[in-house]
């Protein structure tokens, strides 16, 4: 009775440390959770650039539509706007908000980058520090054409240009110095002001 005891005791010591060698030279189970937990933040990852996309063509669509419009000038535009429609200083408001609005999306895009890069840095993750690079240059340009929409909009309002002749598209827009500074500013303190040029 006394001897069978210390034998299992042995047993058991030897089975608890065989388990453990083999799980270092032979680490399949560590594997695999590492390889299914890269694999489903991989997926999310996918899904959301993926969303992403979907709403740069979306934007893209929108800031593109113009072209399968009649050529209106901006007096005609503004005239046969549908009953109930905004007023001008409303409208240059409603532009107004929805540029800022992405313009919050981007410097919260970069935040989290920046946390994403960091934490990778600090848990020695390059995992982390791809998905978040990953995630940035997927959003970045998708805000920054949602931005150029509504800035393209408030340029217009600004200078009541919308037809060809009157140079009221996108590439006119782009042509005026400093037009990407114009887009990412959020024009703090403008929203209870006039648009500039706006009719009394």
């Amino acid at each position: 009775m006394t001897d069978e005891q210390p034998q299992k005791q042995q047993r058991g010591l030897w089975r608890k440390t065989g388990g453990a060698a083999w799980r270092v030279l032979m680490p399949f189970s560590a594997m695999r959770g590492t390889y299914n937990a890269f694999r489903n933040e991989a997926q999310r990852n996918r899904e959301n650039i993926a969303a992403i996309r979907e709403l740069g063509k979306t934007a893209r669509d929108a800031l593109l539509a113009r072209r399968d419009v009649r050529d209106q000038s901006f007096e005609e535009a503004m005239q046969n706007r549908a009953p109930g429609a905004l007023p001008e200083a409303d409208l240059y408001r409603f532009f107004l908000r929805r540029k800022r609005a992405a313009i919050c999306a981007i410097f919260l895009f970069l935040i989290m980058a920046v946390l994403g890069v960091l934490k990778g840095v600090s848990v020695d993750s390059l995992r982390i520090v791809v998905l978040a690079v990953i995630s940035v240059v997927a959003s970045l340009p998708v805000f920054f054409v949602l931005a150029l929409g509504a800035q393209l909009r408030l340029w217009q309002l600004t200078t009541r240009r919308l037809s060809k002749a009157e140079h009221g598209g996108l590439q006119d827009f782009m042509r005026q110095p400093g037009w990407w500074l114009t887009t990412l500013d959020p024009e703090i303190g403008r929203s209870n002001r006039r648009p500039p040029n706006e009719k009394t």
